[in-house]
């Protein structure tokens, strides 16, 4: 007897309750679709875009459309799926009309090689925020451990500069 319930019955997969608005993680959705997209932006801005996969703008703006049906209206869930939505909308029409090859907030790409010897400052503009940061102090210093799951990297700071770097799958 579980809890007094040995003789409740038990619910079918057809009968388990639909998840409901109210019961969706909208943050996890839009962040899972961020990295599933590769969208990489600028110092965390939303509305400058370095690079991301084009056909997910329709997916940014469904998801966006959800969010402003239900409850969390009006928070920065939704406001963060807005600005993401125009500003991959925006960034989808500068690509096929030709205007997006390279501007001042989309260097080319030889520009932002990230090799051993860059700063770690190099590294945040050219790749944006890292997924994780694991940080520990050693006789050599400050070491500090940037995680891109996007890029599969793992790149080594040392003191601020990049010591190595790592390429997994």
């Amino acid at each position: 007897m579980l809890f007094g319930c040995q003789n409740a019955p038990q619910q079918t997969s057809s009968e388990k309750e639909t998840p409901t608005v109210e019961s969706r993680d909208f943050r996890a959705e839009l962040d899972n679709l961020i990295k599933e997209s590769g969208l990489q932006v600028r110092n965390g801005d939303y509305y400058d875009i370095i690079s991301f996969d084009t056909t997910y703008c329709q997916r940014f703006y469904d998801l966006w459309k959800e969010i402003c049906e239900s409850p969390y209206k009006n928070t920065p869930v939704c406001n963060d799926a807005l600005a993401i939505s125009v500003s991959t909308a925006f960034y989808k029409d500068e690509m096929l009309s030709g205007k997006r090859q390279s501007t001042p907030t989309q260097p080319q790409k030889k520009e932002w090689e990230v090799k051993i010897g860059c700063t770690k400052e190099y590294v945040l503009d050219a790749w944006g925020k890292p997924d994780h940061i694991a940080t520990n102090e050693s006789s050599v210093g400050k070491i500090e451990m940037l995680y891109y799951y996007n890029r599969q990297y793992i790149i080594t700071i040392v003191d601020g500069w990049v010591e190595e770097m790592n390429h997994y799958e």
